[in-house]
Parts: structure tokens; C-alpha cells; sequence
């Protein structure tokens, strides 16, 4: 799976952008909750201000979890 999740660090901030690749939606599967926990244990120790985590796709940041892998 590609990314779903990039990283910005400028200064005393960090950007979390979520944009799941080749989707209307960002959707939440757990590849992606993976990716997210390695990115906040990666900026853990670092001497941060501020967070945003943001999204990608117009109009919505979060359509829900992977239905597909409830099922299974």
C-alpha cells in the first residue's frame, strides 16, 4: 500500500497530512493506523510546539474505518 500519511517538521511544529492514495475518501484501515503510529513515535522526542493533523481531500477528513476489513 502507499502512504496514506506524510510529515512536514518546520521549526517547533509538525503537519500530519492524511491522503489515502487512489481514494474519493481518506479511510481508515489498519496499514494506515500502523503508519500513523510509527510517524507520532517517530516525532515523540522531538521538541514540538504544535501538531496538525489534516487532511488531503476536499470537503472531509475522515469517511470511517476499512468496512472490508471489519468483515474479515
Amino acid at each position: 500500500m502507499d502512504q496514506a500519511f506524510t510529515l512536514e517538521i518546520t521549526q517547533q511544529s509538525a503537519i500530519i497530512t492524511f491522503d489515502t492514495p487512489e481514494s474519493k475518501v481518506n479511510i481508515l484501515s489498519s496499514e494506515a493506523l500502523y503508519e500513523l503510529e510509527l510517524i507520532l513515535k517517530d516525532i515523540k522526542s522531538k521538541p514540538l510546539k504544535s501538531l496538525v493533523i489534516k487532511s488531503n481531500k476536499k470537503n472531509n477528513f475522515i469517511a470511517g474505518a476499512n468496512i472490508k476489513e471489519i468483515r474479515s
